[in-house]
């Protein structure tokens, strides 16, 4: 029968345990900061009959930011929709085109779309960049009426 003897060596000389000065625990509150200067401009597509929004905005000031999350607001109160998201290194987002059920909203909201942008640092999100409206202009839902010509008879 064969015996093992293991030696347990600790100590300094041996680096596996050292003797720290007591210290107290500091921690930090950082902030993931929202995107700046965010920016609407409103298109009509007359050959579609809808509008369609362009947003851009610069980017959070925080390097660990992943995307950005993009929200709409029809009229100037209610919650904000989410629309879509983008990767940190996008900081524009097209929407549109807006047609279809969104057009008895817009219509009822004066033809206002708020938006606000989020940054995103994996689960953690930012408070909302400032918000951004366009106007859209009613006229881009309206269908195309041919030209009206008044026929006299020879």
């Amino acid at each position: 029968m064969a015996v093992v003897l293991v030696a347990l060596m600790a100590g300094p000389a041996h680096g596996w345990f050292t003797e720290r000065a007591a210290s107290s625990n500091t921690f930090s509150t950082a902030t993931l900061a929202p995107p700046g200067r965010l920016v609407a401009s409103a298109s009509c597509d007359d050959l579609l009959g809808s509008a369609s929004v362009d947003l851009k905005w610069r980017p959070s000031a925080s390097p660990f930011t992943t995307g950005y999350e993009i929200f709409r607001r029809l009229g100037a109160s209610g919650p904000y929709e989410f629309l879509g998201s983008t990767d940190a290194a996008t900081t524009t987002y097209t929407d549109g085109p807006i047609a279809g059920t969104d057009f008895l909203e817009l219509a009822l909201s004066s033809a206002v779309v708020r938006y606000v942008v989020r940054a995103r640092a994996h689960a953690w999100i930012s408070e909302d960049s400032n918000e951004a409206v366009a106007e859209v202009g009613l006229l881009c839902f309206l269908p195309d009426v041919p030209d009206l010509t008044v026929l006299r008879r020879p």
